[in-house]
């Protein structure tokens, strides 16, 4: 039998980012939820929009996107002192969840989603589907949109 849970248990945390987003809010959404002193893994899904990912199977146009919210989260993560290992996944966030899975055996996942009312269309039904594959604990964070300062 396995080592019960306490809180001062290390915890694993998958983070899937659904959505782009600041970074610096990913970290302290973490924090806020007791997450700073965990094993974190980010995954950052090659998702792009309905039409091309079922025309195109898009991964190609999808991956500098992806490639670009998970540089953004791990250097906040960094910036904080908050050691991460993250990589890029499956065109499906559920895919991508279960790969991760696999290797990285999280004891619980985090998606970050955009807000409710501009969610994207393999967002709609995600935090339930993951919930019913997995069975692991699940926190949704809001995506706060990333800032474009321009000169």
């Amino acid at each position: 039998m396995g080592t019960p849970y306490t809180s001062d248990s290390p915890r694993r945390v998958l983070v899937l980012l659904a959505a782009e987003c600041d970074g610096e809010h990913v970290v302290h959404e973490l924090s806020a939820h007791g997450h700073a002193h965990t094993g974190i893994r980010v995954i950052a899904p090659l998702v792009g929009s309905r039409l091309n990912h079922f025309l195109f199977g898009d991964e190609h146009a999808s991956r500098p996107a992806a490639e670009h919210r998970l540089s953004e989260a791990i250097d906040a993560f960094y910036r904080h002192g908050i050691e991460v290992t993250g990589g890029t996944g499956d065109s499906s966030p559920l895919q991508a969840m279960a790969d991760e899975i696999v290797t990285f055996a999280p004891d619980e996942l985090v998606i970050v989603l955009h807000p409710e009312s501009d969610r994207e269309w393999f967002e709609k039904h995600l935090p339930e589907d993951a919930i019913a594959k997995f069975g692991l604990p699940l926190t949704v964070v809001g995506a706060i949109p990333v800032v474009v300062h321009s000169a």
